[in-house]
């Protein structure tokens, strides 16, 4: 299915630091019309946080029809690995839910 090759291509783009191959994926994915879920939008939002494309992943995770706490975790590291702490505690702030 489209969900498990998008995933796919998108988790081997943030392991292998493939952020130009990453963001062709996800043009593609814009352009065939594909509706992606919560799980294929954190894959994508992943390789743009592993390979600090941080303002493509804010773009992305504002555009995020819904959030979970993968989502949010993602975003907050991605800020934190790039040593942005305010961003990343400015992020974590926002958080809706917590303890859960």
């Amino acid at each position: 299915s489209s969900t498990t090759n998008f995933s796919f291509v998108f988790k081997e783009c943030a392991k292998q630091g493939a952020l130009e191959l990453g963001k062709q994926a996800h043009a593609h994915m814009i352009i065939s019309g594909f509706r992606p879920t919560t799980f294929v939008l954190n894959c994508l939002l992943q390789v743009y946080t592993n390979l600090r494309a941080l303002a493509s992943a804010c773009m992305l995770f504002d555009r995020m029809p819904l959030r979970d706490v993968v989502s949010w975790n993602t975003m907050v590291n991605g800020y934190a690995k790039s040593k942005d702490m305010v961003k990343a505690r400015s992020i974590f702030d926002m958080i809706p839910v917590r303890d859960v």
